[in-house]
């Protein structure tokens, strides 16, 4: 007998709560109360979180160059539903008027260069605090 109609793609959200309830893995319960009162469900950062956010954010000082922190600043958004970064590279390097692969050096370079000077940072306080 041959087989039924079928496709292999995968289900699709046809709404945005749907959408939501698959990204934050909601259970029944919280459907239902999301269905109650719209409004029943929020993803809120907290204190703690936005702290966090501020302290990495001011890391970008770090870098010397203006461009580097605008590469750094424009990678670091991220769409809150698909998890994907908003500004790609081939998009950077339209900007900055230069190829998409020098932008992802760059970026690489800035990360790097975050790195060091937050290691020589945490160095010299460790000095500091031991002496």
């Amino acid at each position: 007998m041959p087989q039924g109609v079928r496709s292999h793609w995968p289900e699709t959200a046809q709404r945005a709560e749907d959408a939501f309830f698959a990204l934050v893995g909601a259970d029944e319960q919280i459907k239902q109360d999301f269905s109650r009162e719209h409004n029943a469900v929020r993803v809120a950062p907290n204190a703690r979180a936005v702290a966090r956010m501020e302290e990495v954010l001011s890391w970008l000082w770090y870098l010397a160059d203006e461009r580097k922190r605008r590469l750094c600043l424009a990678r670091a958004l991220i769409h809150p539903v698909s998890d994907r970064h908003i500004v790609s590279y081939r998009k950077l390097g339209k900007m900055f008027g230069l190829h998409h692969d020098t932008m992802r050096a760059w970026h690489d370079r800035a990360l790097s260069e975050l790195a060091q000077a937050l290691t020589r940072d945490r160095v010299r306080k460790n000095s500091v605090g031991a002496g």
